[in-house]
């Protein structure tokens, strides 16, 4: 009788602990799943918010000059900032896993590519600030002094004045462009391919202004008119040796304004009894 009491206790013991433990079990589940809903639903607040940020200061850009509305392009920035580190800080804890979503169809390459991104848009991040700061302070100045100024008379101006400045971008510009080449762009969506294939022809052309940017006071006459010779080749006609000249015209800038701009078709110039060397051999 004491045994069979004993027994039972134990078989008693036994379903009590076995009840305990999947109870416990489908609490933790239901805890990670109910994580993993409020991750989803944290991160995806946050990177529409930084997606709203960006499209607000593209759709700015688009309706309003950059030199007619800089304190709210700077503030816009801003917001586009703390979006973006709202969004990083999300995503930081989760990059260990982001390798596993590669097999998801669509955005799943997108997201194990997020490691190398997220330095990319760090980056990219601090040189529009840097770019912007640099350039805020000289429209500001050239705003109050010529409220009535177009656009076009001031951006020559500007772009003198900000020229020198431009090479403290350099650095800047070359580690950005060694993140992006980091990038696995192979089997990501044709729209962010698109993007980051852009990036490094756009990167390219920047590194290029800021070496030239010490020169910019002088190449845009604010020591004196500058003249220059343009040539205008017919886009049927470019090769190595040359091509024909469509058109010739002569453009001055002084003080960062275009004073002149002439341009004659190349026929007005040519004559039958002129003597003109032979074309260039081929490269």
């Amino acid at each position: 009788m004491l045994e069979q009491q004993i027994s039972t206790s134990q078989s008693s013991q036994s379903r009590t602990a076995h009840r305990t433990w999947r109870l416990a079990l489908l609490a933790a589940i239901l805890l990670l799943v109910a994580l993993i809903v409020f991750k989803g639903v944290t991160l995806s607040l946050a990177a529409w918010d930084a997606y709203r940020s960006a499209m607000q200061l593209r759709a700015m850009l688009a309706v309003s000059p950059l030199l007619s509305n800089m304190s709210a392009i700077q503030e816009t920035v801003g917001e586009m900032e703390s979006a973006y580190d709202g969004l990083a800080g999300e995503l930081q804890p989760l990059l260990p896993a982001t390798a596993l979503l590669r097999s998801v169809p669509d955005y799943g390459p997108l997201a194990a590519a997020a490691p190398a991104l997220l330095p990319v848009g760090d980056q990219g991040m601090a040189l529009l600030r840097k770019g912007v700061d640099l350039a805020a302070p000289h429209i500001a100045e050239l705003r109050a002094a010529q409220p009535d100024a177009s656009i076009v008379d001031l951006l020559p101006q500007v772009a003198a004045r900000v020229g020198p400045e431009l090479p403290a971008l350099a650095e800047d510009l070359a580690s950005l462009k060694t993140s992006l080449a980091a990038v696995d762009t192979s089997e990501m969506p044709d729209r962010a391919v698109a993007l980051l294939q852009g990036a490094p022809g756009a990167l390219a052309l920047a590194e290029v202004v800021t070496r030239l940017g010490p020169e910019l006071p002088a190449l845009l006459g604010m020591d004196g008119p500058k003249h220059y010779l343009v040539l205008v080749q017919n886009n049927h006609e470019l090769r190595a040796t040359g091509g024909f000249i469509a058109a010739i015209g002569k453009i001055t800038l002084d003080q960062g304004k275009l004073v002149e701009l002439d341009f004659v078709d190349s026929y007005d110039i040519y004559r039958n009894d002129g003597v003109y060397p032979p074309a260039p051999t081929p490269m």
